[in-house]
């Protein structure tokens, strides 16, 4: 619970950008696990966790100075992820449509990059980002206490950042399809929908974390590159 809530409080931290709070967070993950996995429970950072980030971010740099794969790849590989669900709702299905038509069918790179950029520059001019981290803090609070079962913390944070790269997928969707608006009922729809389709399907969460677990694209230096702290 004291990893949980510590995580929780690095995506609250609002002196930070929002989405180097979430590679903050993917950072800290790891760094749990590391301990949960030789079962020394007691070691887990709760306090002076800045100090165990800023190494963690090194290392990050490091690794992703030779990283070239772009925003739109990432996109395309998620795609194929979720696109592999049990769909047990037509409005998904609607959705993975229209998405598949905006981007992949035109095939435009340059475009989705564009929307991506657009998008954000939005949410930051309409002073709502904080939506977003009450995305991620409601994934974290729900997610993150059920290691509890398997002490799988980091698993459970692949979780709440892939459904955050999807959501964002989806309301990059919305904003297109109204002309540069996106709305808060637009975000609640949203996460209705992907609520649905995901959370409430225990077979789509097992397929989940069988992606989670292999693809590459799911593992923490990828997640932070779909991120993109600058665009």
């Amino acid at each position: 619970r004291l990893a949980r809530d510590t995580a929780i409080l690095i995506l609250q931290n609002r002196e930070k950008d929002i989405y180097q709070r979430i590679c903050d967070f993917m950072l800290y993950a790891k760094v749990v696990q590391e301990y949960l996995n030789v079962e020394d429970f007691a070691g887990i950072p709760v306090e002076n966790v800045e100090e165990v980030l800023e190494e963690r971010r090194k290392q990050l740099f490091v690794q992703n100075e030779k990283n070239t794969t772009s925003l739109f790849a990432y996109f395309q590989l998620r795609m194929e992820s979720f696109e592999g669900l049990d769909s047990i709702n037509d409005e998904w299905e609607q959705y993975l449509k229209r998405l598949k038509k905006l981007f992949l069918e035109k095939g435009k790179e340059e475009y989705y990059e564009d929307v991506f950029k657009k998008f954000r520059a939005y949410m930051k001019e309409e002073k709502r980002e904080y939506e977003l981290e009450q995305l991620m803090v409601y994934y974290a609070f729900l997610f993150l206490a059920r290691c509890v079962d398997d002490l799988n913390f980091w698993g459970k944070a692949q979780f709440c950042v892939s459904s955050f790269l999807m959501m964002r997928d989806m309301q990059i969707e919305r904003f297109c399809q109204k002309n540069g608006s996106y709305t808060k009922e637009d975000c609640v729809d949203i996460a209705r929908i992907y609520a649905k389709e995901v959370e409430h399907s225990g077979e789509n969460l097992e397929y989940l974390e069988e992606e989670f677990l292999f693809e590459e694209i799911y593992q923490c230096e990828a997640l932070c590159e779909q991120i993109k702290l600058e665009v």
